[in-house]
């Protein structure tokens, strides 16, 4: 007769091995068991929860399962209809001892948490902060964080005209994005930003005019500049020494402005986005050829009426020439129609310069 095995006597290498093939939520039932399961089910998560999204419905995770990653924890990601902020203090102050950002969404309720945790118990390196301009107390909301340090991300809906004197007062912030609405006019968007010396991201949607840059003034620290549903007219955007990433879509602009803008930033462009009226494959061509450092390029439109194997090929070529190689190739993001077409024309051939990715597979800020 075989020897009954308690699990409890399983070594923590054995219990991963189990772990492994259960689902997830079999994973939680027999984590919470025995705190000597807990322990090895924090084992066996490694980093899968270092970073963890929250909502209304995330108490039991939250109260039950959170606890046993303890110090895995590094950033949390509150969604606009998470309400459990009394259980979120207690394990902020007693069990993520290395958590380093939050992404939150503040009305009224939300702010004296904060101010809580951040001012008088744990301090993150990070804090993401979205707001919305409509809010009644939008002013109030505003001025309550700027004595946070660690606010180093600030997300606004529906701004207005109004955030100028507030926004510039934030001169630490890194990560700044802007979603006003309707279009706004009256609001030069530069006297927002440039005060604001160590942006190092910037994404600006639905600006009803982007004015002229003064000549002598530079983001000398920003990396990533977005722009989408704005309109912009006969103008230069900004030159940005270290500017690694353009986002450039749905907006009223001449192609020739975005083109100059990438162009003035071929030495440093690592990742563009782009989706503009009249683009064709010789822009395409233009920007792989002089670019030559980009990882990413993500069309944002579908091209599929141009794309044959000559064009597949001669992108092919360009990067070649560029010294991308299999080992280092650029990814070339697609929408689904002009993915669709890509795979029809080339079946199973791989390039040795390219790899194509639907954009319904494609992370945005991925690193």
């Amino acid at each position: 007769m075989e020897t009954a095995v308690n699990i409890l006597d399983l070594p923590f290498l054995v219990l991963d091995e189990i772990f492994k093939h259960l689902d997830e939520w079999d994973k939680w039932s027999l984590a919470v068991a025995h705190d000597y399961l807990g322990k090895a089910f924090a084992c066996h998560i490694k980093d899968a929860y270092a970073t963890v999204t929250l909502h209304y419905n995330s108490d039991w995770f939250l109260e039950r399962i959170l606890p046993l990653c303890g110090s895995k924890i590094l950033h949390i990601d509150l969604e606009d209809n998470f309400n459990n902020f009394i259980i979120l203090d207690q394990l902020i102050n007693d069990c993520f001892d290395n958590l380093q950002s939050i992404n939150i969404t503040v009305d009224d309720q939300e702010v004296e948490y904060i101010k809580r945790y951040l001012l008088h118990g744990k301090k993150f390196q990070t804090l993401r902060v979205r707001i919305n301009a409509s809010s009644s107390n939008f002013s109030k909301l505003v001025n309550s964080f700027l004595k946070l340090g660690n606010l180093k991300e600030l997300h606004i809906k529906d701004a207005d005209c109004r955030i100028g004197n507030l926004i510039r007062r934030f001169t630490y912030l890194e990560d700044l994005q802007l979603d006003f609405g309707p279009f706004q006019f009256r609001l030069n968007i530069y006297d927002v930003l440039l005060p604001l010396k160590n942006l190092r991201k910037v994404k600006i949607v639905g600006l009803g005019q982007m004015p002229q840059l003064p000549t002598t003034e530079m983001f000398g620290a920003l990396e990533s500049f977005c722009i989408c549903n704005s309109i912009i007219c006969q103008i230069d955007l900004p030159v940005c020494p270290k500017l690694k990433q353009i986002g450039f879509w749905s907006n009223f602009c001449p192609s020739s402005i975005l083109f100059k803008w990438i162009f003035d930033h071929a030495t440093t462009l690592e990742k563009v986005s782009i989706a503009v009226e009249g683009l064709n494959k010789d822009n395409i061509f233009e920007i792989i050829k002089k670019c030559k450092f980009l990882r990413d390029f993500h069309l944002k439109m579908e091209i599929e009426s141009f794309i044959s194997k000559e064009f597949v090929g001669k992108v092919n070529d360009i990067l070649k020439s560029n010294g991308y190689t299999s080992e280092k190739p650029i990814v070339l993001v697609l929408p689904n129609k002009s993915f669709e077409r890509v795979e029809q024309i080339v079946g199973g051939k791989k390039f040795d310069c390219i790899n194509f990715l639907n954009s319904m597979f494609y992370w945005e800020n991925r690193n």
